[in-house]
């Protein structure tokens, strides 16, 4: 058996409708979401007791099987105004059963995979057999956005963290115990965000290990649908984010530069790549840069970097981090990879914090900081410093992306007692 990740299969549907009884009887239809409706099954055909991989094989199945009918669509064809029953022709189903928390966190975590029968595309309708591989991370049909590229966590930035916030803030009005995440921090996954996310995660049985992956993500988006109003939206003014969407020729900004910043590296790794300028503006040399690696990686060649371009040069960036050429920048000190922000802690804070210390004794204009390993007030207040004085930044200032990482290692390495050493 092959695990396969989003390969080009029929998606996953957000909803289904039941028809409780046989297809000809005057019966009442429900319709649910989807994994709803998985749980329920499950809970009905096999014991909570079983061991975990018994369940998992059998959630497949009936996953697989549940599309089968879907994507066949047998019962629409036939004039009738459901997906499938819950008679013996299908599987059964009970309205308003208990859920058994193991089959619940399983489903979750799985039900946007299902079997296929090994070169084919459509869900296999006998599953028990040899020749079958499982595909992963199916986007679902639904009015939101799928599961990103990659699991969001604490660094990550863009329209779908923004999204993401948005989603998890409303879904705090109906409970409560979920932290708001300030405006401040709209956009950028910190600490507020990964707070958050865990608390969610608690309460819905998920894993809380902060990770916005596929089974969080999905939670996320039904929770959100079924607790705001119908008139309710989470959209900032359409030309705010554009911005957080994509970024093509013409725009400018901190986020310009960071996409600079990685282009450039990617550029003195990969000769068919060519070496651009940081300098805040996307201009037609960028776009360039952009087509060159949309071409090396066969996506749309359009010189605009959505989700998909960004995820190529986020992987490629941090994959090669321990190879860049010599000479490529002119820090020493490598940009990890994720931004750090207000209330994060880890080795990298200590390490800026380390470099702003002897910093602020060479430069009196630039705060002292103290060595926490936590991003601090004191740690912004520097930051902000050093940003106005040599980046000549105002946006979202205070985050230590690349070319802020840049500047201070650069600021760094040219004191005059690392000369001496």
């Amino acid at each position: 058996m092959v695990v396969i990740s989003r390969p080009n299969v029929p998606l996953i549907p957000e909803m289904i409708t039941v028809h409780l009884g046989e297809p000809d009887d005057d019966a009442e239809n429900i319709t649910v979401p989807f994994p709803d409706y998985i749980k329920n099954v499950v809970s009905i055909e096999i014991y909570p007791t079983w061991p975990e991989s018994a369940i998992e094989a059998n959630i497949y199945s009936i996953i697989t099987f549940t599309l089968y009918k879907l994507f066949n669509n047998e019962y629409r064809n036939n004039g009738y105004k459901f997906d499938i029953t819950n008679s013996a022709l299908d599987q059964p189903f009970q309205p308003e059963r208990e859920i058994p928390a193991n089959i619940s966190f399983i489903v979750d975590l799985i039900f946007t995979s299902y079997l296929i029968r090994r070169g084919e595309q459509t869900p296999a309708y006998t599953p028990y057999c040899n020749d079958i591989d499982i595909v992963t991370d199916i986007p679902v049909d639904a009015n939101f956005e799928p599961y990103p590229l990659y699991p969001l966590k604490l660094g990550a930035f863009g329209q779908d963290v923004y999204t993401l916030q948005k989603e998890l803030n409303r879904i705090g009005k109906n409970y409560p115990t979920i932290p708001k995440i300030d405006d401040d921090d709209i956009g950028i996954f910190g600490v507020q965000t990964d707070t958050a996310v865990k608390e969610f995660q608690r309460i819905f049985n998920l894993i809380q290990d902060g990770v916005v992956g596929s089974a969080t993500w999905y939670k996320i988006k039904y929770v959100y649908n079924s607790v705001k109003g119908l008139s309710e939206s989470i959209g900032l003014p359409e030309q705010e984010i554009e911005s957080k969407i994509s970024w093509k020729e013409g725009d400018s900004g901190i986020w310009i530069k960071v996409l600079q910043y990685y282009l450039h590296v990617i550029g003195c790794y990969y000769p068919d790549i060519p070496i651009i300028d940081i300098t805040g503006y996307f201009g037609p040399d960028t776009t360039e840069a952009v087509k060159a690696l949309q071409r090396k990686y066969n996506i749309k060649e359009d010189g605009i970097v959505g989700i998909q371009t960004w995820y190529h040069l986020d992987k490629d960036y941090k994959s090669i981090i321990n190879n860049i050429p010599e000479g490529c920048l002119e820090s020493k000190t490598l940009y990890p990879g994720y931004i750090l922000s207000l209330g994060m802690a880890d080795q990298n804070v200590t390490l800026m914090q380390t470099y702003l210390q002897k910093i602020s004794e060479f430069y009196p204009n630039i705060p002292t900081v103290e060595i926490t390993g936590v991003y601090d007030d004191q740690t912004e207040a520097a930051v902000k410093v050093i940003q106005e004085e040599y980046l000549n930044l105002k946006d979202y200032e205070r985050l230590i992306g690349p070319n802020t990482w840049n500047q201070i290692a650069l600021l760094y390495e040219n004191l005059p007692i690392q000369e001496s050493k």
